[in-house]
């Protein structure tokens, strides 16, 4: 279309599914309208002819930058009116959170990694719990695991929640747990993807704990706004840091809901964005 009308357009790019995406099934009507056979050198192809590209994540960026040196880094980000802490947290419980969409065996071994580690300090202390917030295929299968291998432990199920819901049930949190632990069929999807996870955790004033892999290595400052672990002993650890110590966890919150308003919030996004929009466009 836009080679037809003679206009300029952006390619925003958010996620790595080259190697996902149909398109056009049958190679010859991609020749015709995409000047490629596959997804990959389609990509490279609509990337190179952009007048400007959008990469959600440094991965990303690097990629297309080989196509177009007008590739700009802008990721997800965060509404701040909307993830703001609206009341106080249990001073009776620790709550660790995680949530998602437990799509598939990768997240499943994710979220049964993090079960993992909070067994061992569930044993030592009785005071925290686990909330798991999600659906999915295999989120039963989750609860299943749970019933039969970790039943003594203070783990919370809650089944889908409501997007706009869901600042709500972070603001009984006090940590937010995020690993990234890939297969090889979606490590580079992992690699590059945004955190919008985090993003909400953070905006939430919860301290976080998160694999030092893909994007969270470029946002996190490790120690001071959240928590970066390379395994399970280093999960353990830090999550430990963070129930023991009351004063570090809720300055690390506080320290990462002003990295979110100053860097990563939609406002801030939004100017940068219209920024490129304006240089592309030559508006005045």
């Amino acid at each position: 279309m836009s080679r037809l009308a003679g206009t300029k357009f952006i390619l925003d790019y958010d996620d790595w599914d080259i190697d996902r995406s149909p398109l056009f099934r049958r190679n010859f009507l991609n020749q015709i309208f995409f000047k490629g056979k596959d997804a990959e050198e389609i990509t490279k192809t609509i990337a190179k002819s952009a007048a400007a590209c959008i990469a959600s994540s440094r991965y990303l960026e690097k990629f297309l930058l080989q196509c177009n040196e007008k590739t700009f880094y802008i990721p997800t980000g965060v509404k701040l009116e909307k993830f703001r802490r609206s009341s106080p947290r249990s001073s009776d419980s620790i709550n660790f959170v995680w949530t998602g969409l437990v799509w598939g065996e990768v997240i499943y071994n994710n979220v049964i990694f993090l079960i993992e580690c909070f067994s061992v300090l569930n044993q030592k202390y009785k005071n925290i719990c686990l909330k798991i917030i999600g659906q999915g295929n295999w989120f039963p299968k989750i609860k299943d695991t749970v019933e039969r291998l970790y039943k003594n432990c203070r783990i919370e199920f809650i089944n889908w929640v409501d997007p706009d819901k869901i600042p709500e049930v972070l603001s009984g949190c006090h940590i937010g747990l995020l690993p990234l632990i890939p297969d090889k069929a979606n490590e580079i999807w992992m690699i590059s993807k945004s955190p919008t996870k985090l993003f909400e955790y953070m905006a939430m004033e919860l301290a976080t704990v998160s694999s030092h892999f893909g994007e969270t290595s470029n946002i996190i400052q490790e120690g001071v706004d959240g928590f970066l672990g390379r395994n399970k002993e280093d999960f353990i650890k830090e999550m430990e840091i963070l129930v023991k110590d009351n004063i570090l966890r809720e300055q690390m919150g506080k320290n990462a809901r002003k990295k979110i308003e100053e860097q990563f919030s939609i406002p801030v996004l939004a100017k940068k964005l219209y920024s490129i929009i304006k240089d592309i466009g030559d508006f005045n």
